[in-house]
Parts: structure tokens; C-alpha cells; sequence
């Protein structure tokens, strides 16, 4: 069986908000997360403000109701690979009115471009709602693996 996992559901679904217009209102709590390989803290930046953003919550159900568009984007590189595995973090820039504006690949132990070209594609085609000011700067991790 194919599957692909996002950290997220793992709780580790890391992403700093940068408003752009209260950059010093910013609290930073600390998560102690578990994985596979092992416990370490994840930082999560929250704003002190009170406006509407799309919460983290918000943000996984959009990714993870999308999951199947990506797999495709993992079993096309299992078709040249078939031990293609590895973890690849997306960093990208939502703006309020819920378009992305940058993306790019932040880091990845995949090591395929065409994967992660097609990842990043399919990242940029999510809809999600629009919020009163500011912008979020995302960073998206998606462990991709053959289960047996």
C-alpha cells in the first residue's frame, strides 16, 4: 500500500505567522513532539492580535483534503523509482485573500525533482478563505514511503 503522511497529522504541522503589520506581537510556545525518530520541541509562533486567520487546524484540513492529488504527484516517481521515499518540507507565503504567493521547496531528503515540482504545483492549486490582514509563512512537511 502507498501512503503518504503529512507531519501534521503527526502534530507537527510547524508554521510561523508573520503579520505584516504587528511583526513584535508574536508569543512563541514550545510542543514536545513525538516521531519515530525520536522526541524533540517544535516552535509554533502565535499572534497576540485579535483578527481572523485560518488556524493551523484550518490549514491541515485543507492540505489533508487534498492528500490524494499528491500521492499521484508520489506514485508517478515510484514508477522510475519504485524505493523512492523521503520527507519533503514546503515553505509557502499565504496572503488574506487566501492565494498563495510564493512557494518553494524548503528542504528535502526525496532528492526528486519531478516529485517535488508536481508537489508544489498541487500545493499552489489549494483554496483556502480569505483573512482580515497580514499574510502566513507556511512551512508544510509531507513524509512520502511505500507501506508493506
Amino acid at each position: 500500500m502507498i501512503s503518504i503522511t503529512t507531519l501534521a497529522q503527526k502534530s507537527l504541522a510547524c508554521f510561523s505567522i508573520a503579520v505584516l503589520s504587528v511583526l513584535s506581537g508574536c508569543a512563541t510556545k514550545q510542543y514536545e513532539v513525538s516521531t519515530s525518530g525520536g522526541k524533540y520541541p517544535v516552535q509554533l509562533d502565535t499572534p497576540k492580535t485579535e483578527f481572523s486567520t485560518p488556524s493551523q487546524k484550518d490549514i491541515e484540513k485543507i492540505v489533508e483534503a487534498n492528500l490524494p492529488k499528491m500521492q499521484k504527484c508520489y506514485e508517478a516517481g515510484l514508477l522510475k523509482n519504485p524505493n523512492l521515499a523521503g520527507k519533503v518540507i514546503v515553505h509557502f507565503v499565504l496572503q488574506a485573500t487566501g492565494k498563495i504567493s510564493l512557494i518553494q521547496v524548503h528542504e528535502t531528503t526525496l532528492k526528486d525533482p519531478m516529485v517535488e515540482s508536481c508537489l508544489q504545483f498541487e500545493v499552489t492549486k489549494l483554496h483556502f478563505p480569505a483573512f482580515t490582514k497580514g499574510s502566513l509563512d507556511i512551512y508544510y512537511p509531507f513524509i512520502f514511503r511505500v507501506k508493506i
